[in-house]
């Protein structure tokens, strides 16, 4: 009994800071996103955090017009995602002077990853969601067993958008690259 009240005791420390946050807190990872991650900042949130950093998102932003003046922290990391990436090279050399690390999560089918500039971390993640216009389904991952059916994952909707079980995938690819 008082082992699982220590165990609960240092798991709610550990989290403490990455639920609430101080108002003057540090952020580690800025995410700044269109509409690719609309709806999954709690499961991408939830991976950054497990890794015992705080996040801090601006969602729904054509990232070409994005401003780092805008950015309410010094974070070291800043995650970006953008249809338009290709075409405003000198943003993302902005945010790159801006933060220790920028990490790109390129768009199947709307991100020429060869056409980005230099020193980007990239995260490519057409190898665990397909590419653009890809199948609904594919085959499950080791850590998806409770969402897994038949050997297989939906990934996306029938509308073409990303399903929750994607978005982890992305997260996960994600946490990998983080300092």
């Amino acid at each position: 009994m008082i082992g699982a009240a220590a165990v609960s005791v240092a798991a709610l420390m550990w989290w403490w800071p990455s639920i609430f946050p101080p108002a003057d807190a540090e952020i580690d990872v800025s995410i700044i996103s269109d509409d690719f991650l609309v709806g999954f900042t709690r499961p991408v949130s939830d991976r950054v955090h497990e890794s015992g950093r705080t996040t801090s998102w601006i969602e729904g932003v054509d990232v070409c017009e994005f401003s780092t003046d805008a950015t309410s922290s010094n974070a070291d990391v800043i995650v970006v995602t953008g249809a338009g990436l290709n075409s405003c090279p000198a943003v993302l050399s902005d945010l790159a002077d801006h933060a220790g690390r920028v990490i790109v999560i390129a768009q199947p089918g709307r991100t020429d990853i060869n056409a980005l500039p230099a020193g980007l971390t990239v995260v490519d993640p057409e190898r665990l969601i397909g590419p653009a216009g890809a199948g609904l389904t594919l085959p499950c991952q080791w850590w998806e067993e409770d969402a897994c059916s038949d050997g297989f994952v939906a990934v996306r909707n029938a509308d073409g958008s990303l399903t929750r079980e994607a978005s982890d995938r992305i997260a996960r690819m994600v946490v990998a690259e983080l300092p």
